[in-house]
């Protein structure tokens, strides 16, 4: 039996993540494909278009076996912790044999290198880095030149592309586990990460999500040309009793945390000195967080480091934890979202000592007796980020949403 593995967001779930679980089962002839999924907010600071539940039930019916959770420490986190945590799970359940992932280079042995690079760290890139960032190149930019300095310009364009730069983490994260996991990627097709354009039947997930947010009605009747037809369905559902979520309907509880927090932002991940002066001296102009998001951009700060800058502050997500949280070679206890019935037999695979809960209300119950005190702050934090989730969605869309600590595993 042999279990193949994606990282994801599917944010919302498209053609695109269904063709990559096709080519996950068909590469490695994996009887199962599963996903280690961001909870309700995401690697680019902001909030999923759609809670993990819908989430998780479109990627049931749109070809994966099982969905698992990464806690909010790890889906809010820059590209090397948000890979280094997934990878983390998954090589500690034990029964994934592959991690599938796509990418947009066809150079798999470049790709290779480069990550032997970044999980090594030679001097003469090190040496680069450290110019280019005291230099006020931010870090992309200052990573990228010093890739360029040890492997020549193709590597560092390589870097350009979100997709090959997660591709990169990954197998720098299973060079550092020396896991046995099998890295297989996958060339992405269809539109770019974030292209807006459609190519056939396929559109990204940022052009889904600005039709969700604000497109017309006429304008989200193309969506099912680019959805699995089941997981469309879900949505449907999804739309007509909740309400597709974006930063600014965070912008007054992103304020009011700033506010509270204001003498100790250096305190929160992401935030160098630097940032927490600009935010305290810009804080007085907010109005909401796009915009402020917009005051807070310079060149050497990125737009998605500033929006985790502000969801740390918001989800209470510290460098402190988050130092405990890597010196623990990432140890935490994910929930299964939901998992399809044939796959019921990946539990009994799973590592002796792997511990994972099936609801939240299992953080208060007996499978928290297993879990160590960093893991249980680490669980409940999640489960706090998913309730203020929730609240605010229901405060949008005027309907009642099911209470977070109610919800329990879903199986198809």
């Amino acid at each position: 039996m042999k279990t193949a593995a994606v990282i994801a967001e599917f944010n919302p779930f498209h053609n695109g993540h269904a063709y990559l679980a096709r080519m996950a089962r068909s590469l490695t002839g994996a009887d199962f494909v599963i996903a280690v999924m961001s909870g309700d907010f995401v690697q680019r600071g902001e909030p999923a278009v759609l809670d993990k539940y819908t989430r998780t039930r479109m990627a049931l019916l749109g070809g994966f076996d099982m969905v698992i959770e990464l806690p909010v420490f790890g889906s809010c986190a820059s590209a090397e912790h948000f890979a280094a945590s997934a990878v983390s799970i998954l090589d500690r359940m034990g029964c994934a044999d592959y991690l599938c992932f796509g990418c947009e280079t066809d150079d798999p042995a470049l790709l290779e290198r480069t990550a032997d690079v970044l999980a090594s760290e030679p001097e003469d890139y090190r040496k680069v880095l450290r110019s280019e960032t005291a230099q006020g190149s931010s870090f992309p930019a200052a990573r990228a030149q010093a890739v360029r300095a040890v492997l020549g310009p193709e590597a560092a364009e390589m870097l350009h592309h979100p997709n090959n730069i997660l591709a990169a983490e990954y197998l720098k994260a299973l060079r550092r586990r020396n896991s046995t996991i099998k890295a297989v990627p996958v060339r992405r097709t269809g539109s770019h990460h974030d292209s807006l354009t459609p190519d056939g039947h396929y559109m990204s997930a940022a052009a889904i999500r600005a039709l969700l947010i604000g497109g017309s009605g006429a304008a989200r009747q193309k969506l099912p040309s680019f959805i699995p037809p089941a997981s469309y369905q879900v949505l449907e559902n999804a739309m007509q009793n909740t309400a597709c979520l974006q930063l600014s309907d965070f912008s007054a509880l992103t304020a009011a945390q700033l506010l509270l927090q204001r003498g100790r932002l250096e305190d929160y991940c992401d935030i160098s000195p630097e940032i927490a002066n600009r935010i305290r001296n810009l804080l007085p102009q907010f109005t909401d967080a796009q915009s402020f998001l917009d005051l807070l951009k310079t060149k050497n700060y990125t737009r998605a480091r500033l929006a985790r800058c502000l969801l740390s502050v918001l989800l209470g997500r510290t460098k402190e934890t988050q130092q405990r949280w890597k010196a623990s070679g990432y140890l935490c206890t994910p929930q299964v979202l939901g998992f399809n019935r044939e796959a019921g037999v990946l539990f009994g695979r799973m590592a002796p000592d792997f511990t994972y809960t099936a609801s939240p209300l299992a953080a208060d119950g007996k499978p928290a007796d297993q879990m160590n005190p960093l893991s249980v702050r680490l669980f409940r934090q999640t489960i706090l980020a998913s309730e203020l989730y929730r609240q605010t969605a229901q405060q949008k869309s005027g309907r009642v949403q099911p209470e977070i600590l109610r919800r329990g595993i879903i199986t198809i």
